[in-house]
């Protein structure tokens, strides 16, 4: 499912997390039929079924899959493109029941610190969700563990 821009923000993580204000799809404005044209071709990787580009800097980091992590559910997977290619992706992943938020965090680093040589600090929020965000040469990515609707949830994101 496609969200809209406003989810792709990195200090979104917060919302995603706290609110699920991402979780809803916004309904659509009324207006005149448009006239009908091709479809869109599919833009970039969508999840575990994408199809490598064949170039390196358009692959996901390898950190970036669902099953890098143990996980109860996907909540929400998501990639989008402009125009003028930039990209983003995230996923939101419900952990384990038990999982706390600094196991969350500790693994997410664990996993981050296989491809990424020096990761930056994590940080609280006044929410208290733990995160680490940061930016390598080819891309800009962000990590929050925190509860959401009851349950541990950690969202990923990576933008080019």
């Amino acid at each position: 499912m496609l969200m809209s821009s406003r989810c792709f923000a990195s200090g979104l993580a917060v919302v995603v997390l706290g609110l699920g204000a991402c979780d809803k799809p916004e309904p659509a404005a009324k207006s005149e039929p448009a006239a009908k044209s091709e479809p869109a071709p599919a833009t970039g990787p969508t999840g575990e079924d994408a199809v490598s580009s064949g170039e390196p800097a358009l692959d996901p980091p390898p950190w970036f899959r669902a099953d890098a992590f143990d996980h109860v559910e996907i909540r929400n997977q998501s990639h989008s493109q402009t125009p003028e290619g930039k990209t983003s992706s995230l996923l939101l992943l419900e952990l384990e029941a038990g999982t706390t938020v600094e196991q969350c965090i500790a693994a997410a680093e664990a996993k981050l610190g296989e491809s990424i040589d020096e990761l930056p600090a994590r940080t609280t929020t006044p929410q208290g969700y733990l995160s680490v965000m940061g930016r390598t040469s080819s891309y800009a990515f962000n990590v929050v563990c925190g509860e959401a609707k009851g349950a541990p949830t950690m969202y990923l994101s990576y933008s080019r």
